[in-house]
């Protein structure tokens, strides 16, 4: 019982994120694949901040754009073409507007802290580098977006 109420919650909020039109056992097997793309930019952010980088908070910046921009985000495509095909697993769909809504509104943040370490405003990059790594863990952690 736990366990179907637990599947109900994960599609209800897959669903939210605009994925939309899958059979229950696709969302299962998506659907924690789903938290890659929000994993690998907390990382590379928590990476980026203690190294107080321009250049990484740009890329991710490039990165949250494309995945605004673009049906996948590039990490998601990245594992659809080389690591799905070799560990078999699940393909990522394509995002939903929800989804890519939320990669336009870190494209400010990711550009706002590199910009704010790029001039010296060493505080105020921390500050908005900490605030994305909170709000994009909770996808990652959740999978509610």
């Amino acid at each position: 019982m736990m366990n179907r109420k637990k599947n109900q919650v994960r599609t209800e909020w897959l669903q939210e994120q605009g994925y939309v039109g899958f059979s229950d056992r696709e969302y299962v097997a998506f659907g924690n694949l789903t938290r890659l793309a929000p994993a690998v930019c907390v990382t590379v952010a928590i990476i980026a901040t203690i190294l107080e980088s321009t250049l990484l908070f740009g890329l991710l910046t490039a990165f949250a754009l494309l995945g605004a921009l673009l049906p996948r985000h590039p990490f998601d495509s990245f594992y659809n073409r080389f690591i799905a095909p070799v560990t078999d697993g699940a393909r990522l769909p394509a995002h939903g507007i929800p989804r890519r809504f939320a990669c336009a509104l870190a494209t400010p943040m990711l550009a706002g802290a590199g910009w704010a370490y790029g001039v010296g405003a060493d505080l105020t990059g921390l500050i908005i580098a900490l605030n994305f790594i909170v709000v994009a863990t909770i996808p990652v952690v959740t999978g509610f977006c």
